[in-house]
């Protein structure tokens, strides 16, 4: 998803970009777990990732936080490299955004469809949502301090009362 330049706000982050050597879906990027306090993301977040003097016309990723990443680096998938033009080293930012009228510079909510249906939380019957991908750990692989290596599930969260949907992708 491209983003006009009047939707953002800023709140940024630079480091050196590194291809992704880990298998996983398009648009999750990999930082180290220090640097997001540093910005106050949250995991599952949705940023832009530009290169400097491109600011506003990035792609949108959603941030995974790793120890095993080396500080100072993002570690991004190969195709999303390739669609900003970006190299091993280059510089690149990181930096939260909002759409317009959002006031919390958080997650956008919309509806979501799902193989022809339409969610609906059974709590509240909201019908809005935000979407992250969370790690769906093993005892085995998190005793190896491998969690990297599992699974992702995606969520999709009520945007008023914060039910929880899980998808195994």
């Amino acid at each position: 998803m491209i983003i006009a330049k009047e939707e953002l706000e800023v709140n940024k982050m630079e480091l050196r970009a590194k291809a992704s050597k880990i298998k996983g879906h398009p648009g999750v990027i990999r930082i180290h777990e220090s640097h997001i306090e540093e910005v106050d993301f949250d995991k599952g977040d949705e940023i832009e990732l530009c290169t400097p003097g491109t600011e506003g016309t990035g792609i949108i990723v959603e941030v995974s936080a790793d120890r095993y990443v080396q500080k100072g680096f993002v570690s991004i998938r190969k195709g999303d490299m390739d669609k900003l033009n970006i190299r091993n080293n280059d510089l690149v930012i990181l930096r939260r955004y909002k759409a317009k009228g959002d006031k919390s510079g958080k997650r956008q909510s919309k509806e979501v469809v799902i193989e022809g249906n339409k969610l609906s939380c059974p709590i509240c019957a909201n019908d809005q949502f935000w979407s992250r991908a969370t790690l769906l750990n093993t005892r085995g692989l998190t005793f190896l301090d491998w969690d990297w290596v599992n699974k992702n599930a995606q969520n999709y969260v009520c945007s008023k009362c914060g039910y929880i949907y899980w998808f195994h992708l």
